[in-house]
């Protein structure tokens, strides 16, 4: 993806995003936002999957997450 926004529908843009494993995607947020704050919604989105709901609660309780959990 280029290092430029892509402009969306509806006043959003295409960012390219860093998610807290390292891994990396394409969301949409609204148009001129920076950065920072598109990487801070990515970082959100990924704190609320299932998955890291099970390995937080798994490991609060002090047991090993279910098979699957990350």
């Amino acid at each position: 993806m280029s290092e430029q926004p892509k402009p969306g529908l509806l006043g959003t843009e295409a960012r390219q995003v860093e998610f807290p494993d390292g891994s990396r995607g394409i969301i949409l947020v609204k148009a001129g936002l920076p950065q920072v704050e598109a990487d801070l919604l990515a970082a959100k989105v990924w704190a609320e999957r299932p998955e890291a709901v099970a390995c937080v609660d798994a490991s609060a309780a002090g047991r090993e997450p279910e098979s699957g959990a990350v």
